[in-house]
Order: C-alpha cells, then sequence, then structure tokens
C-alpha cells in the first residue's frame, strides 16, 4: 500500500498510537493523532510527535478532524467503537482499522499470530523464545510490548509473532496470519462486546482470511475451539493435554508427542516443563506445533521447553517468606483464567480477588474458590458483587477491604507457613491501576517490603 500523501488519523496516542504515526509519517503519510485525554498526562508521548512535526490534537474529538474525510482511522484498541467520534466516521465511510491490519503492508516476513482468552501472552513469549534459541530474527509484539508496526517496519526478518487481541481484531479485514494459534475461549471483556458470541466472531476473524497454504493451531480440549474449526480454511494442527489428537501436539502419560498422518513421535517428558498449570502444558504444546511448522529440529524445541521460565504477571513466583509462598498472577483478568491459577496448587490457598468489573459471571469460580481457598480477600469495585456471588455458594470466609494494598497487607498477616498467597484477581485492573503490569509489579513491592 502507498501511504504518500494521504490524510490519515490516528485516534489515540500511548506506544500503540505514537509508534503507527512515526511509520505512517516516515512512510509519507499526512499524519494528525487525535486523544481525548488530558495533555498534562500525554506530555512524553506528544514530545515524541512534537519532535518529528507530527500535527496533534488532544483534550477533545473534533468533528472537523472527520470533514477532511482521512483515507482511514487507525484506533487505539483501547477506545471503543461506540464512542461518538468513532460512530460519525463509520458513518461517513471512512474506514476504521487497528494496527495489525498494517503488519502485511509494513513487512513480508511470515506472520504467527496468537489469540485466546487466556494464555496468549505465554505462547507468544514461549513462541519467541523457541525462535531465539534457533537463531531466528524474530520479532515479539502486538498486544504484548511496543506497537507491533514500529517494532517490524524497516527490519529484515524470519517471522513476526504477534499476540493480537479481540479489541484489535474487531477492526482487521485483510488481516492474514501464516500461523494463527487460538489458545482457547471462554466469556471475556462482555463489557465491550457485549455478547460472548460478539467476543467469539471477533476472535475468529485471526483465521477468517487464511487459505489452505496457512495452519490454524487450536485447542482441542476447548470446545469452542473444536466447534468453530470447520470455518478456516487453513490446515488444522490440534494441541490437547488430555487425548491422542488426529494431527498435532499432545501429553501421553508424562511425554510431549507429535503426531502427523505420517508420523508419531516422541519429543520429551513434561517434567523439564518449568512452568505450573496444566493450562501452561497446553500453551507449552502451542508452540511446539509453530516450531514444527517451520522445522525447527527437536532439539531446539526441547532446548527451549527445559529453558522458559514463563512470563511476568502470570503465575510468577515471587518468593517464600517465613515459609509462605507468594505468586503474581495479576494476568489473571477472568474467571476462567483464576480457575485455572487455583488448580496449579494443592496447598491451601489465600487468594486476592476482585478489580474492575467487566461484567462476568462469576458462579464457576466461586465453586472453584470453596473447593480450594482458604481464604478470600475482596477488593476494587468489583469486590461487593463477588461477595454476593461468595454468598450464593455459602463460602463465608472472606474478607472484603477498601483497596488493593490493605487487601495485601492483611493476606501477609493472616498467611500461616506452608500456605500459598495468590494475586489472581478475576478482573481488570483499571479501577486503581493503568494496567496490570502495574498492579502486579506493585504487589511484588509489597510482599518484600
Amino acid at each position: 500500500m502507498d501511504f504518500k500523501g494521504k490524510y490519515i488519523l490516528v485516534v489515540g496516542a500511548g506506544r500503540t498510537g505514537v509508534g503507527i504515526a512515526k511509520v505512517l509519517h516516515d512512510l509519507g503519510a499526512k499524519v494528525i493523532v487525535n486523544d481525548g485525554g488530558d495533555e498534562s498526562k500525554l506530555e512524553k508521548d506528544l514530545n515524541i510527535l512534537k519532535n518529528l512535526g507530527i500535527e496533534y490534537v488532544v483534550s477533545r474529538h473534533p468533528f472537523e478532524l472527520l470533514h477532511r474525510k482521512p483515507e482511514f482511522i487507525v484506533k487505539n484498541p483501547g477506545i471503543s467503537l461506540e464512542i461518538p467520534f468513532i460512530q460519525y466516521a463509520l458513518s461517513l465511510d471512512i474506514p476504521v482499522i487497528s494496527d495489525i491490519e498494517l503488519i502485511n503492508s509494513l513487512n513480508s516476513a511470515p506472520l504467527v499470530a496468537i489469540t485466546g482468552t487466556n494464555g496468549k501472552t505465554t505462547v507468544t513469549s514461549f513462541i519467541g523464545h523457541l525462535f531465539a534459541k534457533a537463531n531466528y530474527r524474530a520479532v515479539v509484539g502486538g498486544n504484548i510490548g511496543v506497537s507491533i508496526a514500529e517494532t517490524i517496519y524497516k527490519k529484515d526478518l524470519d517471522i513476526i509473532i504477534a499476540e493480537v487481541s479481540s479489541f484489535q481484531l474487531e477492526c482487521t479485514f485483510k488481516f492474514k496470519p501464516y500461523v494463527s494459534v487460538i489458545t482457547n475461549f471462554s466469556p471475556d471483556h462482555l463489557d465491550r462486546h457485549k455478547t460472548y458470541e460478539n467476543y467469539i466472531n471477533q476472535k475468529k476473524k485471526i483465521f477468517l482470511n487464511q487459505n489452505n497454504n496457512d495452519y490454524t493451531v487450536l485447542n482441542f480440549d476447548n470446545k469452542i475451539c473444536r466447534e468453530i474449526s470447520d470455518e478456516t480454511k487453513g490446515k488444522i494442527y490440534w494441541f490437547s493435554a488430555e487425548r491422542e489428537v488426529l494431527q498435532g501436539a499432545y501429553i501421553e502419560g508424562n511425554n510431549i508427542f507429535w503426531k502427523t498422518e505420517s508420523c508419531k513421535e516422541l519429543i520429551c517428558s513434561t517434567e523439564i516443563i518449568n512452568i505450573l498449570g496444566k493450562f501452561n502444558r497446553e500453551n507449552i504444546l502451542a508452540g511446539v506445533i509453530v516450531g514444527k511448522i517451520f522445522n525447527l529440529p527437536n532439539e531446539i524445541i526441547i532446548e527451549g521447553i527445559r529453558t522458559f521460565k514463563g512470563v511476568e504477571h502470570r503465575l510468577e513466583y515471587v518468593g517464600e517468606i517465613k515459609g509462605v509462598k507468594y505468586y503474581n498472577d495479576s494476568k489473571g483478568t477472568n474467571s476462567d483464567s483464576t480457575i485455572k491459577a487455583l488448580e496449579a496448587f494443592e496447598d491451601p490457598v489465600t487468594l486476592l480477588l476482585g478489580g474492575y468489573d467487566k461484567g462476568e459471571d462469576f458462579l464457576a469460580l466461586v465453586h472453584k474458590v470453596k473447593e480450594k481457598c482458604k481464604k478470600v480477600i475482596l477488593f476494587g469495585a468489583s469486590g461487593e458483587r463477588i461477595k454476593g456471588f461468595l454468598n450464593k455458594v455459602e463460602y463465608s470466609n472472606y474478607l472484603h477491604v477498601k483497596n488493593f494494598e490493605e487487601a495485601v497487607s492483611i493476606a501477609k498477616e493472616n498467611a500461616q507457613p506452608g500456605d500459598i498467597v495468590l494475586l489472581s484477581p478475576a478482573c481488570a485492573s483499571w479501577d486503581e491501576f493503568q494496567n496490570f503490569e502495574q498492579r502486579g509489579r506493585f504487589f511484588k513491592e509489597l510482599i518484600h517490603r
């Protein structure tokens, strides 16, 4: 696509908006960045734009920017399609896209894209780790780290590995990975997508443009993945931690196997996996399939599994203090993620639960809490509603506190030697924090004080 001389509007600053604006500006586009936020809070981003000579408008979304008829709008994933400014743009037939829609225009390297409700960051990081071991010129980005556009622009790459969210996928039309990976589905972001069906339909866009030269990697243990599998034209590889699959990677006993129509081979023992939980075994299997699609040698895959330590904020071991082990699972921002985290432990768990309420049904979670938790500390905007669910299942060993810091303090005071203190809040962080990373790092700081 030729961007030279074309007026392009970027809505939303931050690392994604600034990154894509820099790339489009360098390609000769006439870029304007628009952000409705407070100018004083955007100072760092605006200084970057100012130094490059990129025009920006902040603190409001003036409709006159749309009357100039931009070629298209690149929307920050965090901005809803329902805000009046975007709705007006759509009424004028101005295309609204996300940054990942431009990946194929900016670099021709094979694209591996990963989505799903839970596990996508771990899978993305593990695949990046594998290809680093194999000395590939690889870039990892998307919904993890800096803007994918800025990361891949003018780079000589062998592979692009991108985590993509439902918020990014909802504004794609021609997005087409060489390999698409869906880790699993469970209800999430219903405050934004309104229904579970809408959420699933956005996620499916990861493979809808694929053809029979491409690959689709799906979780056989997830019912929704099985149900939507006939909608992809890509070659399907399955992964399963529970049963043998027709084609793909699976666990049998304590071993990982790889299977195709023509062969079945042992990869390695599961004993070399260094991250907790059945769900993390599934994440490893998804990465193994991507490695095999690219014909990585088994010794590279095995070494990658053995040396992968997981990602920050995902069942991250913080340390042991006075016989109590602390784990940071701040990335557990929905019920299914927290259920999977609880299933990783046998010892008594004190669970820190709460945060920004995304409108989720917590019933399945509180049943698991009743089974696994010694104590629950509720905090944040969703605390009162979760308390109602706990009362429904007659679980009473909880405390409801006013904020996150108090929750951590009380958890530390009450924990006994042999206990686990787990931050896996099943909610987003936006009531007290900018993101789950800030929440997780504050948790670790509080533990080590």
